[in-house]
């Protein structure tokens, strides 16, 4: 189908810029996906994905927080985003600190 197509495609595109460390584009190949995608957890589970590149790639805790609080917008009820943003939230804080 059209869709499974466009998965491995998507699949292939972004283990190539993970490989090259392009992670602007990585992050915007998961935008794009989300822009496409209906249902609400797999828009949360591509916002998890844009937060991971910006925490541990890109060190910008700021933006993985805003891609976090979209997750959590998308599906408030999964448990694992609601933990993964309180943990970024204290980390901003104790760093806001020093």
């Amino acid at each position: 189908s059209e869709k499974r197509e466009r998965t491995n495609l998507n699949t292939a595109s972004e283990q190539r810029l993970n490989d090259e460390g392009r992670w602007e584009d990585l992050i915007e190949l998961y935008v794009r996906d989300i822009e496409r995608a209906v249902d609400r957890k797999e828009r949360a589970r591509l916002f998890q994905l844009v937060a991971t590149v910006f925490a541990e790639k890109l060190d910008d805790e700021d933006q993985a927080f805003d891609a976090l609080v979209e997750a959590f917008a998308a599906d408030p009820v999964d448990p694992a985003i609601y933990t993964r943003l309180s943990a970024l939230a204290r980390f901003s804080a104790s760093s806001a600190r020093c």
